[in-house]
């Protein structure tokens, strides 16, 4: 479309300057039907808004003036009342239904249109291509700021800034505040997803969401499929918790994927001979099937002082050295003297290997006091 030259008049030269009408000034700014019609790169007027008042997956908006026709090109924005959840439509002015499509050609996927979010979309001569599609503020280690601890024997107090999840086709959704309590003895969202509790048992923690942004957590048995309430279809993986023989949650606390715990309710061997070379020791009940390392802390359990070593597999892989300390003549804990490893990695689940030199007769004592995923 061509452009107006406007030309400045000059009476005192006899230069006529270019007549600007009402007609065209209402065009512009009044209300007569002004609106940026896509036919050249700036329009005619600002690009045309209105308040969605259709339903999720079927949009619907009255532009004031109304429009006419669709026109290839012309570019429309509309607030979404309802977040969608599968491919959807729009309805201009009730000219007619016309599909919303992504990347060119791609019908519209759960969760790409938020409730609350404007929507930009431009006319192709056969649907309207969205242009303003939804884009997660990702985090890089899939949260942020996240701990994890006891409220009771019964409940955990799980907040985070941000944590990033996934449907099951690999989409991602951020959400944002969370701030959760999680019952095991309630049923469903912010409780357990199916069953009744059970004793001497592990339950992860997942943080769940809907399309829309609704967040909660939910533990499960399951540490990959947990049973998922009705309309959440984000989920991810944040941790583990031990449900004891009595019924109570192990007392520990989470910062990210790192998990502390009460050594002394965490006790794996005490007063036991020592292997002499590295042997396998399950610790099942210490640390969920999800982690992979562990800290352990090593001594003995009588006035003599041992070297001891704990390692990722029979090889020593990851392994470190624990030196004998001499104690003060007392215990702490259970321990003459002891030392804690660095993480060691758990090649075996829930499995690590360990050693001392010259063992005592039962003299040695290990314990967890955590571990990361």
């Amino acid at each position: 479309m061509a452009k107006t030259n406007f030309v400045d008049g000059d009476p005192q030269q006899g230069v006529q300057g270019t007549r600007v009408l009402a007609a065209f000034l209402n065009k512009l700014f009044g209300t007569s039907g002004h609106r940026h019609d896509g036919l050249d790169a700036d329009g005619s007027a600002a690009i045309d808004y209105a308040a969605d008042t259709g339903a999720a997956n079927a949009y619907a908006i009255a532009l004031v003036p109304a429009l006419t026709q669709y026109v290839v090109g012309m570019p429309i924005q509309f607030m979404a009342a309802n977040a969608n959840t599968g491919a959807s439509t729009l309805n201009v002015n009730g000219l007619g239904v016309k599909d919303i499509s992504k990347n060119f050609d791609q019908p519209l996927a759960s969760g790409d249109i938020k409730a609350g979010q404007i929507i930009t979309v431009v006319y192709d001569g056969v649907d309207f291509q969205m242009v303003s599609a939804f884009s997660p503020d990702y985090i890089t280690n899939g949260f942020r700021n996240l701990v994890i601890k006891n409220n009771t024997a019964s409940q955990l107090s799980i907040t985070a800034d941000g944590i990033v999840l996934q449907d099951t086709a690999g989409k991602a959704l951020k959400v944002s505040g969370v701030n959760h309590i999680a019952d095991i003895t309630v049923a469903g969202v912010n409780g357990l997803d199916t069953g009744a509790e059970a004793a001497s048992t592990w339950y992860h923690i997942w943080e769940i969401a809907k399309a829309d942004g609704t967040k909660a957590a939910l533990l499960s048995a399951s540490a990959t499929t947990p049973i998922m309430p009705d309309g959440f279809i984000y989920r991810t993986y944040l941790g583990a918790i031990y449900n004891d023989s009595s019924g109570n949650f192990k007392t520990t606390v989470q910062f990210n994927n790192r998990v502390f715990l009460l050594p002394t309710e965490n006790v794996v061997a005490t007063s036991v001979t020592a292997p002499a070379s590295f042997t396998s020791q399950n610790i099942s009940l210490m640390v969920p099937i999800t982690a992979r390392t562990a800290t352990v802390i090593i001594g003995t359990a009588t006035t003599l002082y041992r070297v001891h070593a704990v390692a990722g597999d029979a090889s020593g892989l990851g392994g470190s050295i624990v030196p004998a300390g001499q104690g003060g003549g007392g215990t702490v804990e259970g321990f003459y003297s002891a030392g804690i490893t660095p993480d060691i990695p758990l090649s075996t689940v829930q499995t690590i290997y360990w050693k001392a030199e010259n063992p005592i007769t039962n003299g040695h004592r290990l314990l967890i006091s955590g571990w990361t995923y």
